[in-house]
């Protein structure tokens, strides 16, 4: 009877051993924070300040995914707030002067190549986030 138990509980345990993170309420949570970020990478930049608030409201209590949606919020952050920086120069250039015109895309540029790194590095922290909850990206 006793190599039976011990049989029984080697299955178990071998059972629970195959579960991930990806498994119950987490793996909704990672859903819908994935979906949300993709959402975001893939829409027009007219709507990206809409969806970044959108990215923020998802509900998060699980730390890891809490963190990718933290990053992505502050990456696509960086991305708006550069975006209406371009949007006031253009309106602006018929009557800035040039040297501010000049800074304002000094100032947007370094600010698109930040927000670059900082997306590309959001979208790679998305994928882990899908492959360890095993979720669509």
């Amino acid at each position: 009877m006793r190599c039976s138990s011990c049989a029984a509980l080697g299955v178990l345990l071998a059972a629970t051993a195959g579960c991930s993170k990806g498994d119950g309420p987490a793996r909704s949570e990672a859903a819908a924070v994935s979906r949300a970020i993709e959402a975001l990478r893939e829409a027009d930049n007219g709507k990206k300040a809409e969806l970044l608030r959108g990215l923020r409201s998802v509900p998060c209590s699980v730390p890891d995914i809490c963190a990718v949606q933290s990053f992505c919020a502050s990456a696509y952050d960086e991305h708006v707030k550069v975006l209406a920086l371009i949007e006031a120069a253009k309106a602006a250039a018929s009557s800035a002067p040039p040297e501010t015109l000049r800074d304002a895309i000094a100032t947007a540029q370094a600010g698109l190549t930040r927000a670059k790194a900082q997306t590309d590095t959001c979208a790679t922290q998305q994928g882990d986030l899908a492959r360890r909850y095993r979720v669509a990206r």
